[in-house]
């Protein structure tokens, strides 16, 4: 999401920085950033890298888990 993006840059962080970290993917961050929730992997890594990487910005993560839910496979 463009927020999360903003709260990086105003913390003056990089992307590939921050993933590595957090053990994240720099491309799923990316996604996290951009709202390709869509891309990334189902299981408990989608959730759980939203989690860290809020956790790490100092933001809420409901909205975006909620977001994410609804790309879950049923």
């Amino acid at each position: 999401m463009a927020d999360l993006r903003e709260r990086r840059e105003s913390l003056g962080l990089d992307l590939a920085a921050v993933a590595a970290e957090l053990h994240i993917p720099v491309q799923h961050l990316a996604a996290i950033e951009d709202g390709r929730l869509d891309e990334l992997p189902v299981g408990p890594y989608g959730p759980g890298w939203v989690r860290a990487y809020c956790a790490h910005l100092g933001e809420d993560p409901e909205a975006l888990l909620e977001e994410l839910a609804l790309h879950a496979p049923v």
